[in-house]
């Protein structure tokens, strides 16, 4: 059992999210040092990937208790708010691993969403 608090609220809804196995968080780590690298260079950025990583991100995901089965239902029109899940989503997974990097996860997601918008 995961000491680890799994719930963050957001806009007045509470999220619950499950806790990554290793597998799968180094695969997303991964995949988000290559984002924030590309965006930082201004090099290509994977315009894939931030949903890609959302979606393994809120896998199993409640707000407010209700199972958001379809991220792309939960989430239609709703694009800020999605990278604001993801961004806690990633806090909750990765507690220290970026902050010891001096990454600014926030920052680097905002980002992304302006190029990508």
């Amino acid at each position: 059992m995961s000491d680890v608090d799994t719930k963050k609220t957001i806009d007045g809804v509470e999220y619950d999210f499950q806790l990554l196995k290793l597998r799968d968080a180094t695969k997303i780590e991964m995949r988000v040092v290559g984002l924030i690298t590309a965006l930082q260079s201004g090099g290509q950025v994977d315009e894939d990937a931030l949903y890609e990583i959302g979606s393994k991100l809120c896998a199993g995901m409640t707000a407010d208790d209700a199972e958001v089965a379809s991220i792309d239902a939960y989430f239609a029109g709703k694009t800020l708010l999605f990278n604001r899940v993801v961004v806690a989503a990633l806090e909750i997974n990765f507690p220290d691993f970026f902050s010891a990097l001096g990454i600014d996860v926030s920052d680097s997601f905002a980002t992304l969403a302006k190029q990508i918008a």
